[in-house]
């Protein structure tokens, strides 16, 4: 991999190319990360609301752990669950997604019944 880069991209590609990646990649992971924070602080007070205790920053930040921590136990258990979880997801969608149309087409083509 380095022959690759040092021969078609020279010193510079070594020296410049690598820290922007890298760096571009802490902004794709910070960005999740921010994503993974919305969801605990919708979810917190979700739970909080059915298992009877107040919502508070300690909470949602319990909540923030646990997802990263159910990230990280899919990532290093195996693709194989991450897959079939992206299949489960595409499957689900789609079929939502195909009821939805459906329901607008109905509503805007009613039967007529007469």
């Amino acid at each position: 991999m380095y022959g690759h880069g040092l021969t078609y991209g020279g010193g510079g590609m070594m020296g410049f190319g690598w820290p922007i990646v890298a760096l571009f990649v802490m902004f794709i992971a910070a960005s999740m990360a921010g994503i993974d924070y919305s969801v605990a602080l919708f979810a917190d007070p979700l739970l909080a609301s059915v298992f009877g205790y107040a919502s508070s920053n300690t909470t949602v930040l319990i909540a923030f752990t646990v997802i990263l921590l159910s990230h990280g136990i899919l990532n290093h258990i195996g693709i194989g669950i991450v897959s079939k979880l992206n299949d489960f997801s595409a499957w689900y969608h789609i079929a939502i997604s195909a009821s939805i149309i459906y329901l607008k087409l109905a509503k805007r083509f009613p039967i007529s019944r007469t």
